[in-house]
């Protein structure tokens, strides 16, 4: 039932903060950790942000070859994978004091865009059941994460065309000001040279 909840919530928002927000409240209904870290690939650095974190304020931004080993696993496999002693697996998590950890790929439209770590400080606390959980949110969470970034991209995409055209239309007037104004000060120009009083000429234009 959770499940069927998350997938059927997740993709109705296209606002990418209400989508990572709803993401770690369901995340915590479904799966018991002791913290949780949902990242997002950012294409113009090449790095993994983390976007979202609950138990984990210190983690920044890395690159792919610094990722935890078991995230680096988790990215050549289609579902989520369990590590039950994080040090017998050549740990650590993202978190230095887990001891266990629960680790998924988040794809979308063929694409890897995300990485999702549950971790507890207990050894070996995740279940089968829990790994069958996650591999049901990873889906809807991908897709859900992916419409709101394309949907972010398409509004800033038709914001910078509004711009152009204001601009351009503000560059068109702006141009047949100036057009007039030279065609005004020929005629001053015309005037002054025939020896007549310009000021009249001037104060029209």
């Amino acid at each position: 039932y959770s499940l069927h909840r998350v997938a059927q919530t997740l993709p109705a928002s296209l606002d990418l903060d209400e989508v990572l927000d709803s993401t770690m409240g369901r995340l915590k209904d479904l799966i018991h950790f002791d913290s949780a870290t949902l990242m997002l690939y950012e294409e113009t650095d090449e790095t993994w942000v983390p976007v979202r974190r609950d138990g984990n304020r210190l983690q920044n931004a890395v690159h792919t070859g610094e990722l935890p080993p078991p995230l680096q696993r988790a990215m050549l496999s289609d579902g989520g994978i369990t590590e039950p002693q994080l040090v017998e697996a050549g740990g650590p998590g993202l978190v230095p004091r887990a001891e266990s950890g629960l680790y998924a790929a988040l794809r979308a439209r063929g694409a890897l865009i995300g990485l999702l770590a549950v971790e507890s400080n207990e050894p070996r606390y995740f279940s089968v059941r829990d790994v069958e959980l996650m591999n049901g949110l990873i889906e809807p969470l991908a897709l859900a994460i992916d419409n709101a970034r394309w949907f972010s991209r398409l509004r800033t995409i038709g914001a910078d065309e509004e711009r152009t055209r204001i601009a351009r239309d503000l560059h068109d007037r702006i141009g047949q000001s100036l057009t007039y104004l030279a065609f005004e000060l020929d005629r001053v120009v015309r005037t002054a040279e025939k020896g007549n009083d310009v000021m009249p000429a001037l104060a029209v234009a």
